[in-house]
């Protein structure tokens, strides 16, 4: 089998080690411009290449597709709906349908994204897929989970494989799988507009899903037990050196952190999303500020 077109293989390295990191838009690219996406198909075929480098699965689209299970751990197979009205026999006739069955022919991988906001513009890179097979309007995906990625192909080789990462890489990734629920963290992100609710930090890799009442099973991932919260915030509320007064929605810090550079973030007003079903419960708020004693 020829080998795979140098954006390609530059794409999947990419995919790879952005793997459940939420980005926007326009940070959709490899480091010399080239987009990975595009706004016009869910199916992103490049011109030059015979696969398809992307697919995506958007808010609001009207395709039945699997891609959010996909990205909250679900071992597939994940139904992504073909470019184009549901057939039966074979997909419908279209250069994104057929970017896609080149890559199930030649077993090459295809990066997958879920749209996790419209404003901002959000995207969760789920990381990479195998294409197994198409039935009834829709392709069959699998993740990608393994490192050394193989493949068929004619010629019984891996058609791409990432290049072998050091230990730091390993632990930046298995920091940002420690992350938490997927689903729950994409509401955060829609609700507080991508914005951590107590500093404004917008940098969306550094904003964590804060539980405000422990985490003790499905039913705490409830948008009114959350905050969104730059990960060093995070820690603090987690650690009671920090809680929020629910009357009057301002944050409180504990004695020890009045030298420090938190000081500033004693009495500031807690940035709350627009829509009041969306906002933090002030009873949880309260059960964490006596937990806190602050």
């Amino acid at each position: 089998m020829a080998s795979l077109p140098d954006l390609h293989q530059r794409a999947l390295t990419w995919f790879r080690r952005h793997e459940q990191v939420d980005l926007t838009w326009d940070a959709l690219e490899l480091e010399d411009g080239q987009r990975l996406a595009t706004a016009a198909k869910g199916i992103y075929k490049p011109a030059e290449s015979p696969y398809a480098l992307s697919i995506s699965q958007r808010i609001g689209s009207s395709y039945d597709d699997d891609l959010v299970e996909l990205a909250e751990g679900w071992s597939g197979p994940a139904r992504y709906h073909q470019e184009g009205p549901t057939t039966v026999d074979a997909p419908f006739p279209s250069y994104p349908n057929e970017g896609l069955l080149q890559c199930m022919k030649d077993v090459v991988p295809v990066g997958v994204l879920v749209q996790a906001s419209k404003t901002p513009s959000v995207y969760t890179v789920i990381g990479l897929a195998r294409v197994i097979d198409w039935e009834e309007g829709s392709f069959l995906l699998t993740p990608v989970k393994d490192h050394a990625l193989s493949g068929g192909g004619q010629s019984g080789k891996a058609p791409w494989q990432p290049p072998e990462q050091d230990e730091r890489e390993e632990v930046r990734e298995s920091v940002v799988r420690r992350r938490g629920q997927a689903a729950f963290r994409r509401k955060l992100i829609a609700a507080y507009r991508g914005h951590c609710a107590v500093t404004g930090t917008d940098v969306l890799p550094v904003l964590d899903a804060a539980h405000i009442s422990p985490y003790s099973g499905p039913a705490s991932d409830h948008i009114e037990n959350g905050l969104l919260l730059r990960t060093d915030i995070h820690a603090l509320f987690d650690l009671g050196l920090l809680a929020i007064d629910p009357s009057t929605m301002r944050c409180l810090l504990d004695s020890s952190l009045a030298s420090t550079g938190y000081a500033d973030l004693k009495g500031r007003k807690l940035r709350l999303p627009a829509e009041g079903a969306k906002r933090p419960s002030p009873l949880a708020l309260e059960g964490q500020r006596l937990w806190a004693r602050l």
